[in-house]
C-alpha cells in the first residue's frame, strides 16, 4: 500500500514538474525572445521612418514626398506609443529573469543545496518537504514575474 502511495505521489511530482515548471520555462524563454525582438524592431522602424521622413520632407519631392513624410511621422508616433505603453524591454527582462530564477531553483533542488540542504545535525528534507519548498519558491518567482510584467503597472 505504501509503495502504491509513493508511486502515485511520484507521478504527481512528475506531472507538476512537466506542466508547471518545464512548460513555463519554455514559455518564458519564447516570450522573452519575442518581446526582445519586438523591442528591436520597434526601435529600428522608428529610426528608419524618422530618418526617411526627414529626408523626404527636406527634399523637394513634391506631394508624394510630403504625403510619405506625414505617413512616416504618424507611424513613428504609433510605434513610439506602443514602445511607451507595452514596454517590450521590461517585458523581455521580466521573462528572462524569471526563467533564470526558475532554472536556478531547479538546480538547487537537484543538487540539494540551499534551501534544500540539511542544517548541521538535522535530518535531510524528505521528498515531500523539498517538493513543498520548491512549489512555494516557484510560485513566488511566478508572482514576481507577473507583477513585473503587468502592462497596467508599467506605465
Amino acid at each position: 500500500m505504501d509503495q502504491e502511495r509513493d508511486a502515485a505521489r511520484e507521478s504527481v511530482y512528475k506531472v507538476f514538474a512537466e506542466a508547471e515548471f518545464e512548460k513555463r520555462l519554455r514559455s518564458y524563454r519564447r516570450r522573452g525572445r519575442a518581446w526582445r525582438f519586438a523591442q528591436f524592431l520597434t526601435w529600428l522602424a522608428i529610426a528608419l521612418l524618422g530618418l526617411l521622413g526627414s529626408v523626404l520632407a527636406a527634399a523637394h519631392t513634391g506631394n508624394t514626398g510630403r504625403i510619405f513624410a506625414i505617413v512616416a511621422g504618424a507611424l513613428v508616433g504609433i510605434l513610439t506609443t506602443f514602445s511607451h505603453t507595452a514596454h517590450p524591454g521590461r517585458q523581455a527582462d521580466g521573462h528572462e529573469i524569471a526563467r533564470l530564477k526558475m532554472r536556478d531553483e531547479a538546480w538547487a533542488l537537484l543538487h540539494g543545496i540551499d534551501p534544500y540542504e540539511k542544517a548541521e545535525g538535522e535530518k535531510p528534507l524528505t521528498p515531500e518537504e523539498a517538493h513543498k519548498t520548491f512549489v512555494k519558491r516557484i510560485r513566488a518567482i511566478v508572482k514576481s514575474k507577473r507583477d513585473a510584467t503587468r502592462i497596467s503597472d508599467l506605465s
